[in-house]
C-alpha cells in the first residue's frame, strides 16, 4: 500500500509572498480560495467579462456618458471594483500574503505585495490548476463498434 503524501510532498506551487519564494499545496490554497470568498465564481466572471469588453465598446460607452457616466458603464465598473477588490482579497488570505508596505530591512525595501501582484498571482495559480486539471483527465475512449453483427 503506498503511504500518503506528506504536507511538505504537496507543497508543489511555487510563489513569491513578498517576502520570500514560498511553494504551496494547490488543494489547500483552492479550499482556502473557496473559504474566503464564497462568491469566487462570480467574482472571476465579472473580471474576465470586464476584461474581454472590446476597445470600440468600452469607448462607445464613454462617448455615450457625455456630462456624466453611463448607467451600464457605471455598473460594470463598479461590480469589476467589486470584484477585483473580492479576489484580491480572497488571494492575500489563502496565501498569505500582506499588504506592500515600505521595509528597509526587506529585499528591494518593500514587502507584501500590491493589489496587481496579488492578481497576477491569482491568474497563475488558476492557470497552473487547469494545467494539473488537463494533465490528470483519462484520455478518450475509442469509439464502440459500429458494426452490425454478422447475418445468420
Amino acid at each position: 500500500m503506498q503511504t500518503p503524501y506528506t504536507p511538505e510532498q504537496r507543497r508543489i506551487f511555487p510563489y513569491f509572498d513578498g517576502t520570500a519564494e514560498r511553494l504551496g499545496d494547490p488543494l489547500e490554497i483552492q479550499m482556502a480560495l473557496g473559504a474566503a470568498c464564497p462568491d469566487l465564481g462570480r467574482h472571476l466572471k465579472a473580471v474576465r467579462a470586464s476584461a474581454t469588453v472590446p476597445a470600440d465598446v468600452r469607448a462607445k460607452l464613454a462617448a455615450a456618458e457625455g456630462d456624466g457616466p453611463a448607467p451600464v458603464a457605471v455598473d460594470l465598473a463598479a461590480k469589476t471594483y467589486e470584484s477585483v477588490k473580492a479576489l484580491v482579497a480572497a488571494t492575500r488570505t489563502a496565501f498569505g500574503v500582506a499588504e506592500v508596505t515600505a521595509d528597509a530591512a526587506a529585499p528591494g525595501g518593500f514587502r507584501g505585495l500590491t493589489s496587481a501582484e496579488c492578481l497576477d498571482l491569482f491568474a497563475r495559480f488558476m492557470a497552473y490548476v487547469a494545467e494539473l486539471e488537463a494533465a490528470a483527465r483519462p484520455l478518450a475512449s475509442s469509439p464502440g463498434s459500429t458494426d452490425s453483427s454478422p447475418a445468420a
